[in-house]
């Protein structure tokens, strides 16, 4: 029996690279499931705007879409048998849920119609893949708001460029408030250069492996 291990945390916050090395050290061990960016930017109009970078542009107009995407995305690969022991996944549709949509939502930017028709279909598909038991644990990456910020504006992916600072401020709160609410949760003080500090990246590789073994004992 394989387990699933998903990775949280906010914009910026490292989950790409903390995939990327736990990738490097285990090749043979996990299977690393990407957050499906591509293919939110090779969902393309006519005039060559990618829906990731129409969400940033104008939230308010494409919150519901976009949501909607990202949620069916999410679910189509993790539904997927896995191939190897350990699934690592980047983000989870809850995450989708309780805290970008919500966020949305109670921000004025998810008109009540939208929200209401999002959180059925999304209450339905929920039950009916039974997503919750697909999921073992979390490895949330605690990481401040002006820390992401920084990190999104080094990266610098072309679609985030109008994200504001307070956007990342109203996630953070939610994410703080959904990840204290799950079982298993591995939290790493992601503010911490873990990509270039060796120290830094061997201690969360260790918390992370214990906390991985943790996890087989629990479902024996």
């Amino acid at each position: 029996m394989s387990i699933s291990i998903v990775v949280e945390g906010n914009i910026g916050s490292g989950k790409s690279t903390m995939l990327k090395i736990l990738s490097d050290m285990f090749p043979n061990e996990l299977e690393i499931l990407y957050e499906p960016v591509k293919e939110w930017q090779e969902m393309k109009n006519k005039d060559g705007s990618n829906l990731l970078g129409m969400f940033y542009n104008d939230i308010s107009r494409y919150s519901y879409l976009f949501q909607s995407v990202a949620f069916r995305t999410r679910v189509k690969k993790m539904i997927e048998p896995a191939t190897k022991p350990i699934r690592i996944i980047e983000r989870s549709p809850y995450a989708d849920r309780y805290c970008f949509a919500q966020n949305c939502y109670e921000s004025g930017m998810m008109n009540d119609i939208e929200w209401e028709d999002y959180t059925e279909w999304f209450d339905w598909l929920n039950d009916s893949f039974k997503i919750e038991s697909r999921i073992n644990g979390y490895i949330y990456l605690d990481c401040s708001s002006d820390t992401s910020y920084e990190r999104i504006g080094i990266r610098e992916r072309r679609e985030e460029i109008s994200i504001k600072r307070e956007y990342l401020n109203d996630l953070n709160k939610k994410y703080k408030n959904w990840i204290m609410t799950q079982n298993n949760v591995l939290i790493l003080d992601a503010n911490q250069n873990f990509e270039h500090n060796e120290k830094i990246r061997k201690s969360f590789i260790n918390d992370i492996s214990e906390f991985i073994k943790k996890l087989k004992v629990g479902i024996k």
